[in-house]
């Protein structure tokens, strides 16, 4: 598919005062996993922060928050043929044309496509990880992958790693590119009273007295969940017996940790589930890991914090701003499993220390890594930008034929 140039006279003017925004967000929603949430997430915090929000996703059961907060939701499923793909195009040109926003904001290479097929240029276009997924089908790559990657008129990275690559690989200009990182909701992920964490370790069937660390996540390369099986058998070989270990997510190596687990002989003390709601793992952990060689941010290590967990992670793209070193956490070479291994023994060999943590990851949390905070950096990003167009926008807006 050609990437249609926009048609609307684009022209930047001084930043509006601070008044209500019409803002659209568009992106996945229905995938289980980090960008959905973070999608659903950020538009539920602008509507609850006062401004008029237009969610366009495709599905899940996370998009009624947005609704509840004020904001509005429309579904529009990716389509897979260019039939589908054609009545999306309209279907999304109706909707910018009726709603008039003064922002829109993208979350992937799909939807940012969508938009410019419509007739219209992303305002801002969020990278969730450090660099695009690469080669998708065999067309995507050199010229075609270029046309086929619009991003926007200025793009959110959540890691400075983002930056260079925008820069080197597809010669996005410095001044287009702005840190902002997501952020968790810190009311529904939060620290756990005593019949809290003993009714979350019983859904799990663990005792209270068990030593609990948890993995949530795809069971995908990019995470290393082998490694949580291999840390739970050295774990057992050096005496931590009490050890239980949660495993809550999906994918295709599923099947693979739980024969691994098998093998090792920890298939008793390692709990494979499948995708559900994160909290109560993170409710009945003394520490979260994080073993991935490849982060572009690492949302649930952040969700684990705002929880009052520390966390043992890769230091990988998000580490630096969750992770002070034996307040909040540890972190572990991504190349070099044995380390975090090692280090996994080592700080769940001294319970105490781990629960003495749980104020101060609870006290980052809320004051580094909060949605509500992450929503405010995102509206004063739009403003600064000086691309907001407001009644220029939506008269040229209606004046489209």
């Amino acid at each position: 598919m050609r990437a249609l140039a926009p048609r609307e006279r684009m022209e930047e003017a001084p930043a509006p005062s601070a008044r209500r925004l019409k803002i659209v967000q568009m992106g996945p929603t229905a995938p289980k996993g980090g960008v959905s949430v973070v999608v659903t997430q950020l538009s539920a915090e602008l509507a609850r922060q006062g401004h008029d929000v237009l969610l366009i996703g495709d599905g899940g059961d996370r998009t009624g928050m947005v609704v509840e907060a004020g904001g509005r939701y429309v579904e529009l499923p990716y389509g897979a043929n260019l039939r589908v793909l054609a009545g999306q195009v309209r279907r999304v040109r109706s909707l910018l044309r009726a709603f008039q926003p003064d922002v829109i904001h993208v979350h992937g290479r799909a939807p940012s496509l969508l938009v410019r097929a419509a007739g219209f240029r992303p305002d801002w276009f969020t990278l969730h990880s450090t660099h695009l997924t690469e080669n998708v089908a065999w067309y995507d790559r050199g010229f075609v992958r270029r046309l086929l990657s619009p991003l926007g008129r200025r793009i959110f990275v959540l890691d400075p790693l983002a930056i260079g690559y925008l820069e080197k690989r597809l010669g996005v200009a410095a001044e287009r590119i702005q840190v902002v990182r997501n952020g968790v909701d810190c009311e529904a992920f939060r620290p756990p009273s005593a019949v809290e964490r003993r009714e979350a370790r019983e859904s799990f069937g663990l005792r209270p007295a068990d030593r609990v660390a948890a993995f949530v996540g795809r069971f995908h390369e990019h995470k290393n969940p082998q490694a949580v099986v291999r840390m739970a058998a050295a774990a057992r070989d050096a005496g931590i017996i009490d050890l239980q270990v949660l495993m809550v997510g999906e994918g295709h190596l599923e099947a693979e940790v739980r024969a691994l687990a098998q093998a090792l002989d920890v298939a008793d003390r390692v709990h494979v589930f499948g995708w559900r709601n994160p909290l109560a793992a993170y409710l009945a952990a003394d520490l979260f890991v994080m073993p991935s060689p490849f982060e572009g941010f690492g949302l649930a290590a952040a969700e684990a914090l705002a929880c009052g967990t520390p966390v043992l992670r890769t230091r990988t793209g998000g580490f630096e701003h969750m992770i002070v070193e034996g307040s909040t956490g540890w972190g572990c070479d991504p190349a070099d499993e044995r380390s975090f291994v090692e280090k996994a023994l080592e700080v769940l060999a001294d319970r105490s220390t781990l629960e003495a943590m749980r104020p101060a990851c609870r006290r980052h949390a809320v004051e580094n890594l909060s949605v509500a905070n992450q929503a405010r950096q995102t509206v004063d990003a739009y403003r600064a930008a000086a691309l907001l167009r407001g009644a220029s926008r939506r008269a040229i807006l209606g004046d489209r034929p």
